[in-house]
């Protein structure tokens, strides 16, 4: 596994293209993790504010959506 020394500690360097934003590149990015990753909070960063955000949990839109129906999505409490 790829990893860059920062600071003095290891960090990971994912070989999956992470910056389209699709689902299947997020699928791709996780698979391929150490394991010790999976465990942790799944965090959104706010661009504007440089803040963290944890997500509070996970869905799938219904037919009454601003998105298509039977879309996954991701819900932060900001």
């Amino acid at each position: 596994m790829p990893f860059f020394n920062l600071g003095g500690k290891k960090r990971y360097i994912p070989e999956t293209d992470w910056n389209r934003g699709t689902y299947r590149e997020l699928k791709a990015l996780l698979n391929e993790l150490p394991e010790h990753y999976l465990d942790q909070t799944a965090t959104i960063q706010m661009t504007e504010s440089d803040e963290f955000i944890s997500i509070s949990s996970i869905g799938w839109t219904g037919e009454a959506s601003t998105l298509d129906e039977d879309h996954f999505f991701l819900t932060i409490n900001a």
